[in-house]
């Protein structure tokens, strides 16, 4: 099956620039988030999480190929165009995406906390298998509800992430296909040159099985899990944003008090200098109940 990946990629259209602001015109996308219209089935199949996948590597491929990297790939950044059940899947958010060919070897570190690479954490040069690792963890949470790092404690999950500590448990797995979690063991590599390409992934036999072999394995049981790790995963993002909000707003009354004590003590000099707010971090995503492992990825 051929796609047009342009079609899967969230257009921008126009960026206007004011004194203070910028305006970013973007195609309309009226469906919201991927994971939220799962949640919202009463049937979901291996067949249905392998065709969104496949439509998921075609478009990374062709960015890869185009030398663009994302960067910051999760379950936020996937739309819908439309309200519609067959609506069109739209990745979305390239504000971190850069030129593959322009990445430094000390390349700023950027992403998720859950669904960043080992190699960004490390400190290492990275390329575009960045995007294969995150869509490896999306992956697993299409078909298992949950993610395959996690933990409340920043630190832990970055140490998870680098060991590579995941898991396949019993209780989730046991009805989706060895396929399956073979392809996310392709992704999910530690070391960067045994990570598949995007190109690759497509020759894997996940991807090319037929419709029927995946259609009848029934995957309805992983949205009760998906409802759970949709619900936490807003509520996080709310207190994110509100502390980012109160942030936002002492960093303005301190902007305020310093520009008030520059104007009343002008043309005097002095040593000290304002000291600006904490560097506000992202958010820690990817919090599901904790289950006990059963066979190690």
């Amino acid at each position: 099956m051929l796609f047009n990946v342009f079609l899967f990629v969230c257009s921008l259209f126009e960026v206007f620039e004011e004194d203070n602001e910028f305006f970013i015109i973007t195609e309309l996308v009226e469906g919201g988030e991927l994971f939220d219209r799962i949640v919202s089935k009463s049937h979901y199949s291996e067949g249905e999480a392998r065709d969104l996948v496949r439509i998921f590597l075609e478009t990374m491929a062709h960015m890869h190929e185009n030398n663009v990297v994302h960067r910051d790939l999760k379950p936020e950044n996937l739309l819908l165009t439309s309200a519609e059940d067959n609506a069109d899947l739209k990745i979305a958010d390239f504000g971190f995406a850069k030129k593959i060919t322009e990445l430094l070897p000390n390349e700023t570190a950027c992403g998720t906390p859950g669904y960043v690479a080992p190699e960004i954490l490390r400190g290492d040069p990275y390329g575009a298998e960045v995007d294969i690792w995150s869509m490896g963890v999306i992956i697993y949470v299409l078909l298992a509800g949950y993610p395959p790092f996690y933990d409340e404690d920043q630190k832990k999950l970055f140490k998870k992430i680098k060991e590579g500590k995941y898991y396949f448990h019993d209780d989730y797995w046991s009805s989706v296909s060895p396929e399956a979690m073979d392809l996310i063991r392709k992704m999910l590599c530690v070391k960067q040159t045994e990570r598949w390409t995007a190109r690759q992934l497509l020759t894997h036999p996940w991807i090319t099985m037929g419709e029927a072999d995946l259609k009848s394995k029934d995957l309805s049981g992983v949205i009760t899990q998906m409802k759970k790790f949709n619900a936490r995963r807003r509520l996080k993002s709310a207190m994110d944003a509100v502390l980012l909000a109160n942030r936002m707003k002492n960093f303005g009354l301190a902007a305020a008090a310093a520009r008030k004590e520059s104007e009343s003590e002008a043309n005097i000099s002095t040593e000290d200098d304002s000291k600006l707010p904490a560097h506000i971090t992202g958010p820690v995503e990817g919090e599901h109940d904790v289950v006990k492992p059963a066979v190690q990825a």
